[in-house]
């Protein structure tokens, strides 16, 4: 099994019984109850495309060691600062990262994507943040 979707499945943690797809590479686990992704990376180690949207995620530290991630949605979660995607900006080949509809995002006193294009460019891999990449105001923002 390649791709996996169980969204939906009033999931309240990542199953454990992943560990056993050695070639799981796209997981949909949006629209669960997921509140811990502290050992994620035990689980799905080469995951390229993982979908946590509609969760109940504070944190997202448990990320910052899948190495193969390409493309992440923790969209609609509970992430009360930007700087909690810092923990991502390390990951070699993250190309994708949406956030929209989290706190920070909805509740902003200050554009958080100037913030976290600067974090992340350091990297060779442009990232598309929400949708798209820097505009020209951002860019001159970073």
């Amino acid at each position: 099994v390649a791709r996996l979707s169980l969204s939906g499945c009033e999931l309240t943690d990542v199953p454990g019984s992943l560990t056993a797809l050695y070639n799981l590479s796209w997981l949909d686990l949006h629209g669960n109850a997921i509140t811990d992704v502290s050992d994620i990376s035990l689980k799905l180690g080469s995951i390229v495309r993982l979908n946590l949207a509609q969760n109940h995620l504070a944190d997202l530290s448990g990320l910052r060691r899948l190495w193969a991630l390409e493309i992440l949605d923790v969209a609609e979660n509970e992430l009360e600062e930007w700087s909690s995607v810092l923990v991502l900006r390390n990951l070699p080949s993250l190309s994708v990262l949406n956030v929209r509809g989290n706190p920070f995002a909805k509740n902003a006193t200050e554009d958080y994507r100037p913030l976290v294009f600067s974090a992340f460019d350091h990297r060779d891999v442009p990232l598309v943040l929400d949708g798209h990449g820097p505009t020209s105001q951002e860019r001159r923002e970073m």
